[in-house]
């Protein structure tokens, strides 16, 4: 679901304690962040272009939500290969999985589910630990509703004092350690899978895409105008973004515009946007309509 506009300056004012100067820097340091690490490319190129064994173990994948509406994304460390990920391949991974969360999320946010079970220290890489926490707290402000941890072996209280001190304060302060019993608490059980002793019978099958599967449409004359159609929209909505500041009425007038832009970005992305497992598997439709 593609969000208005107004929903991603709140969720960095909310992160700034309503401080514009302070949300102002935020947003901006994200941009500079997301263009420097190659974000565009990372959504435009997809799955064929990153390491293939987080996306084939199930390592990292959304399904389902929790009790509050909020998608789940299930993580499951002892899949985890450090030697095969080192933090330029791994950041990869994190922004398309965000990618693919910024189109199923709309207004809500993300639950964690850490499953710790057969975790060994061969799995730990404190780099990308760090990276996934940084880019959670610094580039995707107020989109992480909570952590939960369950399964912990006796190895991990050595390794959680190593990431609590360098684990973002905005993350630390979301984790919460469970059992598997637990997660009832915060996911129904027709959305808890059965391994988790839910009654869900979906399972993560993830095949890697043929290049037809993965690849983004032609840019052709219509990708120019989509293009040119989102740039006059763009300067539109911000000319009564300005009129609204000054006090006028023009509070309709904004919101047809930001769904004239949601209509555009559906039409536009299949031009920027390679499909995933998410479109493949009808999780994701249309761009912007997110089906669990």
């Amino acid at each position: 679901m593609v969000d208005h506009p107004d929903n991603l300056l709140i969720r960095y004012l909310r992160a700034r304690k309503y401080d514009s100067k302070a949300a102002f820097i935020m947003a901006r340091d994200s941009i500079k962040f997301f263009h420097n690490q190659g974000f565009r490319d990372v959504i435009q190129k997809g799955e064929l272009d990153l390491i293939q064994y987080p996306l084939e173990s199930g390592f990292i994948y959304f399904y389902g939500h929790d009790l509050e509406g909020n998608a789940v994304l299930y993580l499951a460390p002892r899949f985890h290969k450090p030697k095969e990920s080192p933090v330029e391949k791994f950041s990869k991974i994190i922004m398309y999985i965000m990618a693919q969360g910024y189109l199923l999320l709309g207004d809500k946010k993300v639950t964690v589910v850490v499953d710790l079970k057969g975790l060994s220290l061969s799995n730990i890489e404190y780099a990308n630990v760090k990276f996934a926490s940084d880019i959670l707290a610094n580039n995707f402000p107020e989109v992480l509703s909570r952590v939960l941890i369950f399964n912990a072996p006796w190895i991990f209280s050595s390794i959680w004092s190593v990431i609590t001190s360098f684990l973002d304060p905005v993350v630390k302060d979301k984790v919460q350690f469970c059992s598997q019993e637990d997660l009832q608490k915060f996911i129904a059980t027709n959305q808890l899978p059965v391994s988790l002793d839910g009654t869900n019978t979906h399972e993560y099958n993830y095949k890697t895409p043929s290049i037809e599967e993965a690849s983004t449409k032609f840019q052709d004359a219509e990708y120019e105008r989509l293009m040119a159609e989102r740039k006059e929209l763009a300067y539109a909505f911000l000319g009564k973004s300005q009129e609204w500041v000054d006090g006028k009425s023009v509070e309709d007038d904004r919101d047809a515009l930001a769904q004239k832009l949601s209509e555009n970005f559906r039409e536009l992305s299949p031009y920027i946007w390679s499909p995933s497992y998410y479109h493949r598997n009808g999780f994701i439709q249309n761009f912007d309509e997110a089906y669990f």
